[in-house]
């Protein structure tokens, strides 16, 4: 599992992963906003990217989904695909770019 840490301008609502060494436990951690890699078993050896936005203090759902969020694949921006799990991971969101490049969109 992989965590980016999120840049949260002071004007504005796009945030943009920057990619880091650290563990994802440390980006969660010490990040007010991280968002975290998930790989999704599409079969037959193939998955898909997914990340869940996480943040240190709980927020509500409502309010996180103001923000644009960058892919940290191709900076592009990510769309919502599923629902958050609690007051800290918030929604999972695809790149319909890197799926549409890679024929799974």
């Amino acid at each position: 599992m992989t965590a980016y840490p999120l840049i949260v301008p002071v004007k504005g609502k796009y945030l943009k992963p920057v990619s880091t060494s650290n563990t994802a436990e440390f980006v969660m951690e010490n990040h007010s906003v991280s968002l975290v890699e998930h790989l999704v078993d599409e079969g037959y050896g193939r998955y898909k990217y997914r990340y869940r936005l996480h943040t240190q203090a709980p927020n509500r759902f409502e309010d996180t989904l103001e923000y644009d969020i960058g892919c940290p694949r191709c900076q592009s921006q990510l769309r919502l695909c599923g629902r958050p799990l609690d007051a800290y991971d918030h929604g999972l969101y695809k790149c319909p770019a890197c799926e549409k490049q890679n024929g799974r969109y």
